[in-house]
């Protein structure tokens, strides 16, 4: 399980956790504001989207009860962290979306790898 930590503008930290896979409504969602497929959306994401990342904080935000509209997130992607525990070990490793990318690596890497045929 993939922790996903994120300080917004405010100085508020939000702490999630994502299993790499979103709901159906949640899909229906992702794909009414980025008008990508399951499929596509956790591609999108491994690949930096810009609307991937919005639209993953949008579900986000809504399982934590916090509805803010789509075009109103914003962040600093140097503060949004995906932290996923090494294997065998039972501490997570922190990574933001900024190093993850200098190391040719996607936030969710681990979780959408063999998400390559069909939509959801």
């Amino acid at each position: 399980m993939t922790i996903i930590r994120l300080e917004d503008p405010d100085g508020k930290v939000h702490e999630w956790e994502w299993d790499g896979m979103p709901t159906l409504a949640e899909a229906r969602v992702i794909k009414a504001h980025t008008r990508m497929s399951t499929y596509q959306f956790l591609d999108a994401l491994v690949e930096g989207d810009a609307d991937a990342l919005t639209a993953l904080l949008l579900i986000l935000y809504r399982r934590s009860g916090e509805q803010i509209p789509f075009d109103e997130i914003d962040c600093d992607l140097r503060k949004l962290h995906f932290i996923e525990p090494d294997e065998g070990d039972d501490q997570p490793d922190a990574q933001g979306l900024g190093e993850a990318a200098a190391e040719g690596k996607g936030p969710t890497s681990s979780t959408a790898s063999g998400a390559t045929n069909g939509e959801a």
